[in-house]
């Protein structure tokens, strides 16, 4: 009897009857599922695509032992080419979360920054505009929902702050980035300093919320990064199924 296996179809009832038992047989160990998850979301066929795809053979063999290529091939290719995905991911999260951390850092300094040092006080609403720019940039390198959407509201922020932040010398351009100019920085009165970092009304207060959002996470997507999902991205899907034989 042939089965009629169609793309997008559901096959988890043909599991149904399987045993549930905690007992210490075979089927205790659930962890095949997530390989059966693998090939049923698309994962494995993606690959396996990817792989063929640089193939001008296809997947036919030939008899040639030179030529021919082996599982293990097979395996060495789909686990070299995982890992450099993972190290990628991983890595563009990495600065994310650095960034987010910085823009933190830049208000706490220049909210408790001592009022009779200008200096230290000015000195942080530059790390602010550096770390804000550089938040900017390393975000956009990631391609995450949740952190696309704070950045959203983060921008909004500044955008609707920007009269406050021109009384210090910051200026919000048209692509969002701020740029400062180091004269009215140095004549900015440091009750508008004080007044721009200081507080839970403040403007610095809600740039720390979404940076704060905004690193937790990247923090949270690059300790996800573990296995392909349906649309060949990485999640957190841990299987043995590519670490066996093809």
């Amino acid at each position: 009897m042939a089965i009629n296996i169609s793309a997008k179809t559901d096959y988890s009832a043909l599991f149904s009857s399987l045993p549930t038992s905690r007992s210490g047989d075979a089927m205790t160990n659930m962890s095949w599922l997530s390989d059966y998850a693998s090939v049923k979301n698309g994962s494995y066929g993606k690959l396996m695509k990817a792989y063929y795809a640089a193939d001008p053979a296809g997947a036919e063999k030939t008899s040639d032992s030179k030529t021919a290529k082996s599982s293990s091939d097979v395996l060495s290719s789909i686990t070299s080419h995982t890992a450099a995905a993972v190290d990628q991911k991983t890595n563009a999260y990495s600065k994310v979360k650095a960034a987010a951390d910085a823009v933190q850092k830049a208000v706490t300094g220049g909210a408790e920054a001592d009022p009779e040092d200008a200096d230290k006080r000015k000195a942080a609403v530059s790390s602010y505009v550096k770390a804000y720019n550089n938040l900017l940039e390393t975000t956009s390198a990631v391609d995450h929902s949740s952190i696309a959407n704070r950045m959203t509201n983060l921008k909004a922020t500044t955008a609707g702050a920007s009269s406050d932040l021109a009384k210090v010398g910051i200026t919000v351009s048209k692509d969002g980035k701020l740029s400062l100019d180091e004269e009215k920085l140095a004549a900015a009165d440091e009750k508008d300093i004080k007044k721009l970092f200081e507080g839970k009304g403040s403007y610095g207060y809600s740039a720390t919320v979404s940076a704060a959002m905004v690193e937790s996470n990247a923090n949270y997507a690059a300790s996800s990064n573990s296995t392909y999902n349906a649309a060949g991205d990485y999640s957190n899907f841990a299987g043995s199924l590519f670490t066996g034989t093809v």
